[in-house]
């Protein structure tokens, strides 16, 4: 699915007239500081919902961390998820345990752990990201076709805005740097 190239366009502008507000960032910025608990607390009840998944949001984090290889070590993995390494080290365990993680010695440094998700863990959390992409989905299917196209290129557009602070970090959750959504907001 591409991204649309007019986004924004002068197009695009005609079609948010009506949502064109004098705000400020400040007032932007909160209003986006009011929604991420929002809909991170959805996402938390919704990966809590399907017994076949029962993750914790940490974990389902974990996964996602590992799955787009954001990183290859229990401190790597720390670093980006912004957590001590003793609870890295505690989720990743506790991963390991369900069969979802493994730890494989590093060839290059062997005193270095190499994380990977096994096939179990692809399987849970490609059946997570479905499962909340439907729920959201759900969530989205009142908005008029507008609406969806307007959250659609604000999103990208937040994508490409922390992406700039965060160069570091992959582009996981909207759209890649060569303008195609990401397999993260693709259906399976």
């Amino acid at each position: 699915m591409q991204v649309p190239s007019q986004c924004p366009s002068p197009s695009y502008a005609a079609l948010t007239d009506a949502y064109s507000l004098a705000v400020s960032p400040d007032r932007l910025a909160g209003a986006y500081l009011a929604v991420i608990p929002q809909l991170m607390a959805f996402v938390r009840k919704n990966l809590n919902q399907d017994p076949q998944i029962n993750l914790r949001l940490g974990q389902f984090r974990m996964l996602h961390t590992l799955h787009q290889n954001l990183a290859h070590t229990i401190s790597e993995v720390a670093g980006v998820l912004g957590v001590s390494l003793p609870s890295a080290s505690k989720m990743m365990d506790d991963l390991e345990n369900l069969g979802w993680v493994s730890r494989h010695p590093d060839d290059q440094d062997r005193r270095r752990a190499i994380l990977s998700l096994t096939d179990n863990g692809q399987k849970i959390y490609r059946r997570a990201v479905d499962s909340v992409r439907e729920q959201i989905a759900e969530q989205f299917a009142s908005l008029s076709s507008t609406e969806r196209g307007v959250l659609f290129c604000a999103a990208v557009k937040l994508t490409e805005i922390f992406q700039s602070v965060s160069p570091s970090l992959p582009v996981t959750g909207v759209a890649s740097t060569n303008n195609q959504v990401s397999p993260i907001v693709e259906p399976a």
